[in-house]
C-alpha cells in the first residue's frame, strides 16, 4: 500500500508528535510513505542550506529519505511580501507555486498508482486543491488537535469561521476519521459515522529503558553519563512545548513554591504555536531549572532521572475539546509516578495516574506521587504503557483502513 500524509509539522520538527511516530511505523511495516511536509519560506529554506541541514540533492530535488520505504517532501514557497498592489500577481505566484508541487508529488508516486491520502494539516492552503488533484483511493482525517482552539485564531472570529467550517467540509468528504481525544470524537462523529477514536500513544519500547538502567543500577543501557548531574533530587520532570495557552505556568510556580527541596526541571522549547511566554517569575526560583529543548533519542536518559512527571495543562477550549498529550504515555513507559489535570483524555487512567481536581490538588498529589512510589506500581504503569504503544495504535489504524477496503465502507465495529 502507498500512503501519502499531508503533514502540519516538519518531519524533522524537534518534538516528534503522531505525524512522525505514525508515518515511521507504517513505513516499518512495509507500506510505501510519501511524507509531504508544510510548506517551508525560502528565507528558512535558504536557512537550512547555510546551516549545513541540508544535502546537496536534498538542495536540488526537496526529498530525502529517513528510512528505506519513507520519501519526505519539502515544498519551499517563494511568495514574497508584495503589498497591496502586488496582490493580484501574489495569488498568481502562489498558484502557480501550489502546480508546481501538485505536480512533484504526483511525480514521486508509483506509475498507476492510486494511494491513500491521509490528511493532518486541515488549515494547509489549497487543501482542496491537492484533495482534487492527488489520485487517491482512500482518504482519512487523522485529527490530532482541536484546531479552532489555536491561539491564532482566539482574536480572529472570521479565520475561525473559516477553519471550523473547512474541517467540517474535510469531515464530510473523508472516508475515515480518526480522532485521540474524546472531544474530537464527540465533534467530528457528527459529519462521518466512520470516525474512530483511536486515542494517542507512547514510545514503550525507548522509554521502558528507563526501568532497564535502574534495574541494572548505572546508566546502561545509554552512551552517556547523568545528564542531570548536581540537580538535587527529588526531580519534578516536565518534557515539551512551554506555551502559555496550553501550561499552566501559575501552576508551575505553585509547585516550586510548595517544594523549595525538590527540583523542578522544565525540558523543551518556548512559545512554539503562540508567542513567547513569560517565564520570569519561573526563573526567579533557584530550584527551577530550564533546560531548553533536547534530542528526542536523548528524553529517556533525562527520564530516568526524574522522580515524578508531570502534565500541568490549562483546562480551556484547546485542551478540553481535543488534547490527550503524547508524552503520557512516554512517562508510564518509564513507569514514573505522573500527575495531570483533569482533562477527558484520562478518564480510562485514573487508576493508574495522579488526576488534580485544581491546582491545589496538583500541588499536594506531586508529594504523594513521589513517596507511594513502588515496584508494583511501576509494573503497573507499564503494562498500561504497554497495551497504547505506536506499533498497537498503528496495527489496529491500518487494520480499519483494510477493513474498510475490503468492504468499501461497510466497517463492523469494534476493531
Amino acid at each position: 500500500m502507498e500512503i501519502i500524509f499531508l503533514s502540519n509539522q516538519l518531519y524533522d520538527f524537534p518534538l516528534k508528535t503522531n505525524k512522525w511516530q505514525v508515518s515511521t511505523r507504517v513505513a516499518e511495516r512495509g507500506h510505501q510513505v510519501l511524507f509531504v511536509d508544510p510548506p517551508i519560506r525560502f528565507r528558512k529554506f535558504v536557512k537550512q542550506i547555510f546551516q549545513g541541514r541540508w544535502s546537496l540533492r536534498r538542495i536540488l530535488t526537496f526529498i530525502y529519505h529517513p528510512q528505506g520505504n519513507l520519501t519526505v517532501y519539502t515544498p519551499v514557497g517563494v511568495l514574497p511580501k508584495l503589498g497591496p498592489f502586488g496582490r493580484n500577481f501574489g495569488n498568481g505566484l502562489l498558484n502557480l507555486n501550489r502546480r508546481l508541487h501538485l505536480w512533484r508529488i504526483k511525480r514521486l508516486l508509483a506509475a498507476s498508482s492510486s494511494p491513500v491520502l491521509w490528511v493532518y494539516h486541515v488549515e494547509m492552503d489549497g487543501l482542496e486543491d491537492y484533495i482534487a488533484t492527488i489520485p487517491h483511493d482512500l482518504l482519512i482525517y487523522d485529527c490530532v488537535d482541536n484546531y479552532p482552539a489555536f491561539p491564532r485564531y482566539r482574536d480572529k472570529p472570521k479565520l475561525k469561521d473559516w477553519i471550523v467550517r473547512r474541517e467540517e467540509w474535510l469531515a464530510r468528504k473523508a472516508d475515515l476519521i480518526f480522532t485521540t481525544a474524546p472531544g474530537l470524537q464527540e465533534k467530528l462523529s457528527r459529519f462521518n459515522k466512520n470516525t474512530f477514536y483511536i486515542g494517542n500513544a507512547g514510545d514503550y519500547v525507548r522509554f521502558a529503558q528507563v526501568q532497564s538502567s535502574r534495574q541494572k543500577g548505572g546508566q546502561a543501557p545509554f552512551k552517556v553519563q547523568n545528564p542531570l548531574s548536581g540537580i538535587p533530587k527529588p526531580i519534578i520532570g516536565f518534557t515539551g512545548a512551554i506555551d502559555s495557552y496550553k501550561v499552566n505556568l501559575p501552576l508551575l510556580v505553585k509547585i516550586a513554591e510548595a517544594y523549595p527541596n525538590y527540583s523542578l526541571v522544565l525540558i523543551g522549547p518556548r512559545g512554539v504555536a503562540g508567542a513567547e511566554p513569560n517565564l520570569s517569575a519561573l526563573e526567579s526560583f533557584s530550584n527551577v531549572y530550564l533546560l531548553g529543548p533536547k534530542p528526542y533519542e536523548a528524553m529517556p536518559q533525562y527520564f530516568s532521572h526524574f522522580d515524578v512527571y508531570i502534565i500541568p495543562y490549562n483546562l480551556n477550549e484547546y485542551t478540553l475539546g481535543g488534547c490527550f498529550p503524547v508524552k503520557f504515555f512516554d512517562a508510564l513507559a518509564a513507569g514514573l509516578p505522573t500527575v495531570v489535570t483533569n482533562l477527558p483524555c484520562y478518564q480510562d487512567f485514573t487508576n493508574i495516574c495522579y488526576v488534580a481536581k485544581n491546582d491545589d490538588d496538583f500541588v499536594r498529589l506531586v508529594r504523594i506521587a513521589v513517596e507511594e512510589n513502588s515496584p508494583e506500581k511501576i509494573s503497573a504503569r507499564q503494562k498500561i504503557a504497554k497495551e497504547h504503544s505506536w506499533d498497537k495504535k498503528v496495527k489496529k489504524m491500518l487494520e480499519i483502513v483494510d477493513s474498510f477496503n475490503s468492504g468499501r465502507g461497510q466497517i463492523s465495529r469494534p476493531l
